[in-house]
Parts: structure tokens; sequence; C-alpha cells
């Protein structure tokens, strides 16, 4: 049960670092106020994340799953459940919004260029989703340690 631990502690790990380092790239590329630079750096971090933010919580889920079956944990406590519904919405989220709508804005860029106020747009709109997403995640995390209702 150790390694099922471990590797649950560390898909959650690789999910909420993702999360806060993307925050990080995206506000130093606000800040910048050059729609270009934003656009470049939501590119490359829309690519990175549509890899590495399902499958974070795909092994954060499943070993969760596989901590609650093997322990004395229930569905129903607090934590879990709280854990659950953030791995089920993160996921949802990913498939039928993050993906197509970057998706979108990868059409758009190819289409008109990185100054395309669509594309600007949508990437604005991905950006406040990905707030979201983050306190979400940083939610569950909290939740994962403090155990309340324990």
């Amino acid at each position: 049960m150790k390694l099922v631990l471990l590797a649950h502690v560390l898909g959650g790990s690789l999910w909420f670092g993702a999360h806060v380092y993307v925050e990080g790239l995206m506000a130093a590329a606000s800040r910048t106020g050059d729609p270009e630079t934003m656009m470049t750096v939501g590119l490359k971090v829309g690519k990175t994340n549509n890899r590495l933010m399902p499958l974070a919580g795909v092994v954060t889920g499943v070993f969760g799953v596989w901590l609650v079956l093997g322990s004395s944990y229930f569905f129903e406590m607090t934590f879990v459940t709280i854990g659950f519904v953030v791995v089920l919405l993160g996921l949802a989220l990913g498939v039928f919004y993050f993906k197509p709508k970057f998706e979108d804005v990868e059409s758009l860029v190819a289409e008109n260029g990185l100054t395309d106020p669509d594309a600007i747009k949508k990437m604005k709109s991905l950006n406040s989703i990905g707030h979201v997403m983050t306190l979400l995640v940083s939610i569950a995390m909290i939740a994962m340690v403090l155990k309340p209702g324990l």
C-alpha cells in the first residue's frame, strides 16, 4: 500500500505543481502587456497541459480509488469526496473544454497570426478557467492533507 500511496501523492503533486507553474508562467507573460508574448507562452503551455494534466489527474484518481479500497477510508468521507469531485471535474474540463478550446486557438493563430483578437479572447478565457482549476486542485490538496471530517 505504501507504493500506491506514493503514486497517489506523486500524481497529485505533479498535478498541483503543474498548475502553480502554469499560473506563474501566464502571469509573467500577461505582465509584459504584449499580446504576442502572452499567446506564445499560452500556446506552449497549452500543448504541455493537454498531455500532462489529464495524465496527472488519472494517476491521482486511479491510485486514490485504490487507496480507498485498500484502507479504512470510505468514499463518503469529506476529503475523499472532495478529491474525487476535483479529479472528475479536472478530467471533464480537460477533455470537453480545455482541449477543444485550445485547438480553436491554435487554428485561429495558424490562420490569422498571434495577434488575432478572437484567439486572444479565447486564450484569456482558457486562462480564466485555468485559474478556477488551480483553485480546485489547491482545495483538493488541502483536503488531502488536513482530512476534514476525519
